[in-house]
């Protein structure tokens, strides 16, 4: 499949590249990135304390990627294939990843009008789909939606893949329209075990906004947003729409500052299906009739209305990054509903000395289920700690540790659950080759 993908963005970036005035300009790049070293991780499955299988495990751990762009004056495109391989030394193959990412992102300028296409797959264990990481790839990305929470009653391998197209048009020097899509469909190898489910994501937006100036902007979004979901194996699926509006507001702090707010409604109408379906819901006593069988509707219908927002504050330098953001969303999940998500993350990342880096993360939220036919409640914390020391022009020691913390309503007495990951190694951050 890695080597399929790799063509085909070959492929788009010579048709796209080849043509034009501007092809004489191509320019290329490629920047090998290559971190190896042992990992040590108490409670690998994130059972409850005191579990049979709550055990401590130590290995190797091996993630290498490539990040390959051409661009000409108008036409960017980027593409980065990446594996990360895990191997542990005891007798745990369950375990064992070998993780797969490419992600393909690629822009066009015009004069007033620009397009985008963002996509993604990855086919990765559930170990990594549901372990949520608080450092994100990119600082401006959102927070990667998660599963289920469910650690790791079976092992499990998660298929995910994306497409997401947008449009920008200048409508005046003042104003602006952004268009926005995007199709995500998730599946599991062994759909319907536990709580996890397949399922496909619709979204597609609308924001206008009007600069007053060069430091503040007013925004307002619309949005449509469909999810269905099928977990092979049960008897109930569901799908839902939302539809959401917001308005905000940005202001330029300073050259590096920028702060952000927003705020909105969102209403939800959600249908789930039985089929077949159960003959027996209940059994009620009634004094004058005796028990009564209660049958089992078909069809269940809710609407919900929630309020949805967030607000950021993130700089951005050349020696620190740093992000600090609350946030309200509805979300897809593997649980088998949307969730309302409730978000609370702080990204850091600074070059204290030439030789000393570091990176911090933390992510916090809670959700619940959209809806009144299955309600859950969930509560993740994850904290990520990297430092980084310069050996050499491209060679850095890396040292990192993770505190994963998650809890929920669906487990006999809602136990949190807890784990603990270091990681010792050196980390390979090539200057690559390039045509310019």
């Amino acid at each position: 499949m890695g080597t399929r993908a790799h063509r085909l963005a070959l492929a788009a970036a010579a048709a796209l590249l080849a043509g034009g005035p501007a092809s004489a300009q191509l320019a290329w790049e490629a920047q090998p990135r290559i971190s190896v070293g042992g990992v040590f991780e108490d409670n690998p499955r994130l059972r409850a304390s005191g579990a049979a299988d709550n055990n401590q495990v130590a290995g190797g751990l091996l993630d290498a990627e490539m990040r390959l762009s051409a661009r000409t004056q108008r036409t960017e495109l980027q593409f980065r294939p990446r594996i990360r391989s895990s191997r542990y030394l005891k007798d745990n193959p369950e375990l064992e990843d070998d993780d797969i990412f490419l992600r393909l992102n690629l822009s066009h300028l015009l004069e007033r009008m620009s397009f985008g296409l963002g996509a993604n797959y990855e086919v990765v264990g559930t170990r990594s789909s549901e372990f949520i990481s608080a450092i994100p790839d990119d600082p401006d990305d959102p927070p990667p939606v998660g599963d289920t929470g469910e650690l790791v009653r079976v092992d499990d391998e998660r298929t995910l893949w994306s497409v997401n197209p947008s449009f920008s048009w200048a409508l005046t020097e003042r104003n602006r329209l952004d268009l926005f899509a995007g199709y995500t469909n998730v599946s599991f190898e062994r759909s319907g075990l536990g709580s996890r489910g397949d399922y496909d994501y619709i979204s597609s937006g609308a924001t206008f906004s009007h600069a007053f100036d060069a430091r503040n902007r007013v925004f307002t979004t619309a949005t449509y947003n469909r999810f269905e979901s099928d977990r092979a194996g049960f008897i109930v699926s569901t799908t839902s729409n939302d539809y959401g509006l917001s308005v905000g507001y940005e202001r330029a702090l300073s050259e590096t500052w920028t702060a952000t707010v927003s705020l909105g409604a969102n209403r939800n109408e959600s249908r789930t299906v039985i089929d077949p379906p159960q003959p027996v819901c209940d059994i009620v006593f009634d004094p004058e009739f005796g028990f009564i069988i209660v049958p089992c509707p078909d069809t269940f219908r809710a609407t919900a209305s929630n309020f949805i927002g967030s607000g950021e504050l993130r700089r951005r330098g050349e020696l620190m990054t740093v992000t600090a953001a609350l946030s309200r969303a509805i979300t897809p999940s593997a649980s088998g509903t949307e969730v309302v998500r409730d978000t609370a993350r702080l990204f850091f990342d600074r070059d204290f000395t030439p030789l000393l880096s570091g990176t911090l993360g933390i992510v916090v939220f809670s959700e619940e289920s959209v809806g009144e036919f299955a309600t859950r409640d969930r509560t993740y914390l994850r904290i990520d700690t990297v430092g980084r020391w310069r050996l050499a022009r491209e060679w850095f020691a890396r040292v990192s540790y993770a505190y994963t913390r998650d809890q929920d309503d669906l487990r006999v007495g809602g136990d949190a659950r807890e784990r603990h990951r270091v990681f010792v190694g050196l980390e390979y951050r090539g200057l690559g080759w390039r045509s310019f």
